[in-house]
């Protein structure tokens, strides 16, 4: 069994494909198991397999083995993946060009770009580290997940993909249709009292369920301590929740710590950062354009009719299992 080790952020993930090699789920996580221990020894596994609605489909396992609905940093590796290793199941729309030619196009109305990627894709590149002579292309891939299609567009630098935008479509906030049972129309701000400490939290919906918690001072947070007694809450989360612990540093700049279900605290959570976004605009925090700080790295999210997640991928190395 071939993997390609990858992370997003520090996320880890082994990508393992499963197009045409006969590879079942079942069988590839029985061997992780093996090999990287119970749970395993990273974030998780996504799983790459042909798709008759996209370009591939994909299938994602937390780090206990359960079934993960959605995972922002592990899309992204997907996204190098497939267009790393199989540029063919992927179309391009710019380059290669010099990362000046980029901006200025991404800068102006650029055929089949969407103005609201076209400006997430510009902050990204702003902060990103770029050396003379760098050429860049800009690539476009569909994923069907378990949480729905959604559209990546990845930026690669001299022929590797090393950012991806994932379109990940508009965030549930309205209760009825979230496995929480809080009262109300939406959770907002809303106090709760869990294991003798009490919460002002939000509660949005992004593929995964996340509880979201603003902060003075990250500090003083007990993320694992606190982030498992909220998970584990079923008397509100009777399917448990990602719990994200934020501290907004400007309207357009925010910090974050997570707890994950079936993971623990990671390093960094994509589409939490996209949750800790949107809650912050729901409780007038912070603006719709914003920089995520985490302690793996910086992801750009950008709100508006769909939530966009912009952020690095980095492969890490490849292996092979006989059995």
């Amino acid at each position: 069994m071939q993997y390609t080790h990858m992370h997003g952020c520090g996320n880890t993930f082994y990508v393992v494909d499963a197009r045409g090699n006969g590879l079942s789920d079942e069988d590839v996580i029985a061997t992780v198991r093996r090999h990287c221990g119970d749970p395993f020894d990273l974030d998780g596994v996504v799983m790459v397999h042909p798709s008759a609605n996209a370009d591939v489909r994909t299938v994602i396992y937390n780090s206990d083995g359960s079934r993960a609905p959605m995972c922002g940093n592990g899309v992204r590796c997907l996204s190098k993946y497939v267009i790393d290793h199989t540029p063919d199941a992927s179309s391009q729309l710019l380059g290669p060009m010099s990362i000046g030619e980029m901006a200025r196009t991404l800068a102006g109305p650029a055929d089949g770009i969407p103005t609201q990627v076209r400006r997430v894709l510009l902050a990204s590149i702003i902060h990103a580290e770029w050396s003379a002579g760098d050429q860049v292309a800009l690539f476009k891939m569909t994923a069907e997940t378990d949480s729905g299609i959604k559209t990546h567009y990845c930026v690669s630098r001299n022929g590797a993909v090393m950012w991806a935008t994932v379109a990940l479509g508009a965030p549930e906030t309205r209760l009825v249709n979230l496995n929480c049972t809080l009262d109300g129309a939406e959770a907002c701000d809303r106090e709760i009292h869990v294991d003798g400490y009490c919460y002002r939290v939000s509660v949005i919906g992004l593929g995964n369920l996340h509880c979201v918690v603003f902060v003075e001072d990250l500090g003083s947070v007990a993320v694992e301590e606190q982030g498992r007694a909220i998970e584990r809450c079923s008397e509100i989360f009777p399917d448990s929740v990602n719990v994200h612990f934020v501290r907004v540093l400007s309207p357009k700049h925010l910090q974050i710590r997570t707890w994950e279900r079936g993971a623990g605290a990671t390093l960094a959570c994509g589409t939490g950062s996209c949750a800790s976004v949107v809650a912050g605009m729901k409780t007038g925090r912070c603006q719709s354009n914003c920089r995520v700080d985490q302690p793996g790295g910086t992801i750009h999210v950008d709100v508006d009719e769909d939530v966009l997640m912009s952020g690095p991928a980095v492969e890490v190395g490849q292996g092979d299992w006989p059995e």
